[in-house]
């Protein structure tokens, strides 16, 4: 009876390897620390545990496809790429056609297709094609709604406003100034001295920007330097019949304001009024 008992006892080398049932036992390996190259699993003589290796398929589908990218930096590469175009469409629209190759006609409107066309051939790294939809919701994704479509076809484009352009006639129309308008305007300090001789001049530009909340004209300001926010004296440019216009996407635009419409930090204003104006 015990020896029918010794020899259904399963050996101990059969029992660590139980893959190895079906085959003829074989002499141990002197050194039975190393693991054969071939094996999927490694063990680990010390605390008995495995550590799976990585799949052989999920490594060469890693090799395929490299690194897992991640959403957010895809993101800010997306980002980046509208901003560029962003920044062209401006160029083109406001200050130079020829850099895409485009005309203007006299009220600053552009073709959408010739534009679309001249931004696949410059971009076409980052976006190829760019099509109408991506031009329509950059258009509308902007945040000061710096272009505007023609009509429902969206077959003309322009910008509303900024044009250094002498010969584009946005066809703008002084507004009736309401009694609560507050209208502000950002600067770098060091230009105070020129705007208490000149006021604000419109430079290149067809107008002077002014900025209807303080946020906006701080980081118009930040722009140029240490910033500086002038107070726009509304009630007294109406009494006087001075005109304001406002473009398609809300900025209030004049031609020139001198320095008598304009207060300090002090709650002064820049300049006595002349008799000229």
């Amino acid at each position: 009876m015990s020896q029918l008992t010794q020899q259904t006892e399963p050996s101990p080398v059969l029992s660590q390897t139980p893959d190895l049932v079906s085959t003829p036992p074989q002499t141990p390996q002197p050194n039975t620390e190393k693991s054969s190259p071939n094996d999927n699993n490694k063990t680990t003589n010390d605390d008995n545990k495995t550590t799976p290796r990585l799949d052989n398929k999920k490594k060469e589908q890693r090799q395929r496809t490299g690194p897992k990218q991640d959403g957010k930096n895809q993101n800010n590469n997306q980002t980046h790429d509208l901003i560029k175009i962003s920044k062209f469409l401006a160029l083109v629209l406001r200050h130079d056609p020829t850099a895409a190759g485009i005309t203007l006609d006299e009220q600053g409107w552009a073709s959408t297709s010739d534009l679309l066309a001249s931004i696949n051939k410059r971009y076409r790294f980052i976006t190829n094609p760019f099509t109408l939809v991506h031009l329509e919701a950059l258009v509308i994704g902007s945040d000061k709604q710096r272009f505007i479509f023609s009509d429902p076809e969206k077959e003309k484009i322009r910008a509303n406003q900024g044009h250094s352009l002498k010969n584009v006639d946005l066809g703008l129309v002084p507004i009736d100034i309401p009694e609560d308008l507050v209208l502000f305007h950002g600067t770098a300090k060091n230009t105070l001295p020129l705007i208490k001789q000149s006021g604000l001049l419109k430079m290149s530009r067809q107008h002077v920007h002014l900025s209807k909340d303080q946020a906006t004209a701080l980081s118009v300001g930040k722009r140029h330097g240490d910033p500086i926010i002038l107070t726009v004296d509304v009630k007294m440019i109406k009494a006087d019949g001075l005109n304001i216009y406002l473009s398609h996407n809300g900025v209030h635009l004049m031609d020139h304001v001198p320095p008598c419409y304009l207060i300090g930090l002090d709650g002064r204003h820049l300049a006595e009024k002349k008799d000229s104006e």
